[in-house]
């Protein structure tokens, strides 16, 4: 435990592929606090481990400086009063297919979580209910996933490689929508098809991911073509790229819109825009916001340059509700 360092990958049983991400801290003689983060992304979760303890890793590390490279998502928080239809999603590290469809939604008293498994040649669903879910979302022992909160009524939004972007279901996807994996892939939809009660995606690989096989099991080679069925039982969630008519200039906002902010930037985030500031004169627009973690942000860029994704806006005159921008989301 004295040796680790930033950059080590464990090998370790439960924390496979995760990256030492600070120094551990020991805060007695014989406890030390271990900061780590997925490789692919996540939260970073402090580890209160026994210094006595033997810790496997890879022969191969990143360099010290090349941690912070490792996608950081921001942790979940529950609110104490979650309005009806909030969501919690749930992200797994490793998953090997499209879409994703765990999730836990308040229905004004109460948390239900419901998943689907096949069960020899059919499909069982189960409906699970909690009175609390932040004993599962603050456990920091859950290596294998990670979580991202959902109000009702916003446009959904999913991290991928620590970046948002916003998610759509099935019935939302269409021709020329890329999604986005973990590693840097892009896959492309080629043709949207009614199959009985569910729905086929005819999918392309555009760009591998930098994940060999953990991401994209159909094909390795940029151009191979998969189907993906989904019966829209769940309502999985797919993470797009913004369509060119999503994406809005800074002069195109309002305080109290939460948004995308400058989508495709290493600093994109989830933030609520505070104030809006442009000077006579210049083209040039400073758009201050809070971020889901807290940060404060100041973004100044051309007014006119479309960056930002809307997901939600309280101004009922300004924009459409979220509800009416998604179900539009089949003709744009």
């Amino acid at each position: 435990m004295n040796s680790l360092r930033p950059g080590m990958v464990l090998s370790e049983s439960g924390w496979n592929l995760h990256v030492i991400a600070a120094p551990p801290d020991p805060i007695s003689a014989t406890v030390a606090l271990v900061p780590v983060r997925h490789l692919y992304g996540g939260h970073t979760l402090t580890q209160r481990w026994d210094r006595a303890r033997h810790v496997s890793v890879y022969r191969h590390r990143l360099a010290p400086g090349d941690v912070t490279l490792v996608p950081t998502v921001p942790r979940c928080f529950i609110p104490d009063s979650p309005e009806q239809g909030d969501r919690v999603v749930a992200r797994f590290h490793e998953a090997l297919s499209l879409g994703d469809s765990r999730f836990f939604e308040y229905d004004g008293t109460q948390w239900i979580a419901v998943s689907e498994e096949l069960d020899g040649r059919e499909f069982r669903q189960t409906v699970r209910t909690y009175n609390s879910i932040r004993h599962l979302v603050n456990a920091p022992e859950l290596s294998y996933v990670y979580y991202s909160y959902m109000p009702a009524g916003h446009q959904p939004h999913l991290y991928v490689d620590g970046k948002p972007m916003p998610a759509r279901t099935v019935s939302q996807l269409v021709v020329g929508d890329v999604l986005r994996l973990p590693g840097g892939c892009r896959v492309e939809i080629d043709a949207v098809k009614a199959i009985g009660t569910a729905t086929a995606l005819h999918v392309r690989l555009a760009r591998r991911s930098i994940h060999s096989l953990r991401h994209f099991m159909w094909s390795e080679q940029v151009g191979g073509i998969a189907e993906h069925l989904d019966s829209g039982r769940t309502g999985a969630l797919y993470a797009t790229e913004p369509r060119a008519s999503e994406l809005r200039p800074a002069a195109g906002l309002r305080p109290g819109d939460t948004i995308i902010r400058s989508w495709g930037r290493v600093d994109s985030d989830v933030s609520e825009v505070d104030s809006i500031w442009a000077s006579a004169g210049r083209a040039a627009v400073e758009l201050t916001t809070t971020a889901v973690d807290g940060r404060r942000v100041r973004t100044c860029s051309s007014g006119h340059e479309p960056r930002h994704v809307l997901l939600h806006s309280p101004h009922p005159e300004y924009a459409r509700p979220a509800a009416e921008q998604m179900a539009a989301g089949s003709t744009a």
